[in-house]
């Protein structure tokens, strides 16, 4: 599937939302926070999540057109496509992986475009550079993970473990400290070093309205991890018969995957986004083959996410407590 392909597909499968002037509750939290980015160039001052500025950098340029919701999908389709180039990269024969992983990532109808989307990419690019021996661009590719989501740490460990020599770890170290140490010097410039801190490692999953009123924020989830399995139940079948012969890198990440899921104790559905790219790796030896019942199964998995898509856009849609126009004024 070509480049331009993939891209109609993600604009297809977010269609149903792709208009709409609603967003989630975390969207529209990163589009306040661009907000008072644009406007003085601060951040988390006024309001916070325990996020690093990245995806608080992609808000912001969409933001800054006229159309900010839209943009913000559109930035996730293209973030997608990115992806699905780069697990390209790791076979010759991609199979239905440039199928599958729009239509995992969003299967649940697109309304909620989360920092999975974004990092993902830069994780499958960091294992890519490692294996290509680039051990300084690996790093900073996961520097540039950390950087939209901190519960990245698992993929960062596994990184520098599969990374050989004492010089080569030096060299991941270095690039991974990069993008970190580029964005401190940036908020001391900005003046707003110490809010940094306060919001991402002091305060933990409160905002701050002003410089006194902090209110708790509620971080349970509800219990949707078992609907998420249901639905990727297909293309867990096809990693469980290709589980044999696969590389130890491979399996790193999957394991960094699932440690990052069960860090983050709860059951959003979007944290096992980031199990996809490893998991769609696993099962590319058995998703390659042409056979009438591989493009049964195909079908079948194809369903149940589309019923997944169907199920999960309603509350989101209608739920006036996410309507972006009620944030955004």
């Amino acid at each position: 599937m070509s480049t331009l392909k993939v891209v109609l597909w993600c604009v297809l499968l977010l269609a149903p939302a792709l208009f709409r002037q609603s967003l989630a509750v975390d969207d529209n939290q990163y589009l306040l926070v661009a907000r008072s980015l644009l406007r003085d160039g601060s951040l988390y001052r006024e309001v916070f999540d325990v996020k690093p500025p990245g995806i608080y950098l992609v808000a912001a340029a969409a933001l800054a057109t006229q159309a900010p919701i839209l943009m913000m999908r559109l930035f996730a389709c293209l973030a997608v496509t990115a992806t699905v180039a780069a697990l390209r990269r790791f076979h010759r024969t991609s199979g239905w992986i440039d199928y599958l992983y729009p239509l995992c990532v969003f299967h649940w109808g697109g309304v909620l475009i989360n920092v999975e989307v974004y990092y993902n990419l830069a994780l499958a690019l960091g294992y890519l550079a490692l294996l290509r021996r680039s051990c300084f661009a690996s790093g900073l590719y996961w520097g540039l993970a950390f950087q939209f989501k901190y519960s990245v740490l698992p993929h960062g460990l596994a990184l520098l473990c599969l990374t050989s020599g004492v010089r080569g770890r030096f060299r991941w170290l270095g690039g991974a400290l990069l993008p970190w140490a580029l964005v401190l010097l940036w908020l001391a410039w900005r003046g707003c070093l110490p809010e940094y801190w306060d919001s991402n490692f002091v305060t933990n999953f409160r905002y701050a309205v002003g410089k006194t009123g902090h209110f708790s924020v509620g971080v349970g989830a509800p219990i949707n991890w078992r609907n998420d399995l249901m639905v990727n139940a297909g293309i867990w079948w096809f990693a469980w018969q290709s589980r044999r012969g696969q590389p130890a890198w491979l399996w790193a990440w999957m394991s960094a995957a699932v440690a990052e899921v069960l860090w983050q104790g709860s059951t959003w559905p979007n944290y096992f986004l980031v199990m996809v790219p490893p998991m769609l790796l696993l099962a590319l030896p058995a998703l390659s083959g042409t056979s009438r019942s591989n493009l049964g199964k195909v079908v079948l998995t194809s369903a149940l996410l589309l019923l997944g898509q169907c199920k999960r856009i309603a509350p989101w849609t209608t739920d006036p407590s996410v309507q972006a126009s009620d944030w955004l004024t």
